[in-house]
């Protein structure tokens, strides 16, 4: 098993366990399009995938075919996808968006592709978690600053406070608070203990 295929598991298997999503795969597609996905064959994806209805299909986990293809940062099936109508907003059982799920795994040109197709950046999961927030836990520097350039709420707060909570790297806290952030008022004892270890890090800008 590859690391992409490794991580996707385990970011499915998160979902289940934390959301308790166990609804029935939904969808015109079967096993082959999701194997095909899962091996980054974008022509055998292009070759059994119909219409929009099923570009739309999702899994157990309410992950659709788009954020498969996202979490495993593959942009030519993103691509392929999206051109079949696949909806770049679709959500999965904790109310996560394609965007919000490649903000943690995906390159730029993943990021770059679903903004283009209509993404919604600032919008949150259930629980308040955004792509921003995902982008500063990642401390990836460049992801960050290109979801502030497109609208993301920097204050935004999930579980774990604002996105500035969540970083542990002081070049991403020092971009956030550049651009206006600020740590929540009310913070987990995750988030605290984030910053008390933010504070002890030097920079890597």
């Amino acid at each position: 098993m590859s690391a992409s295929q490794l991580q996707r598991l385990l970011v499915t298997a998160t979902a289940v366990a934390l959301a308790g999503c166990g609804a029935s795969q939904t969808g015109e597609v079967d096993a082959t399009v999701w194997q095909a996905i899962e091996q980054g064959d974008v022509a055998a994806v292009a070759k059994n995938l119909g219409g929009s209805s099923s570009a739309d299909s999702t899994n157990t986990a309410g992950n659709s075919l788009l954020y498969e293809a996202v979490s495993s940062s593959d942009l030519a099936v993103a691509r392929l996808l999206l051109a079949k109508g696949a909806d770049v907003n679709a959500r999965d059982c904790r109310g996560s968006t394609p965007l919000i799920a490649a903000a943690e795994f995906a390159s730029l040109p993943v990021l770059e592709l679903l903004v283009e197709a209509g993404a919604d950046v600032p919008t949150g999961n259930q629980y308040g978690r955004s792509a921003l927030h995902n982008a500063a836990k990642r401390e990836d520097p460049v992801v960050t600053k290109f979801l502030i350039a497109h609208g993301a709420r920097l204050n935004q707060v999930c579980e774990y406070g604002t996105p500035l909570d969540l970083t542990a790297n002081r070049g991403i806290a020092e971009v956030l608070r550049a651009a206006g952030g600020s740590e929540s008022a009310t913070k987990s004892i995750a988030s605290r203990t984030h910053q008390s270890y933010l504070t002890k890090l030097p920079s890597t800008e």
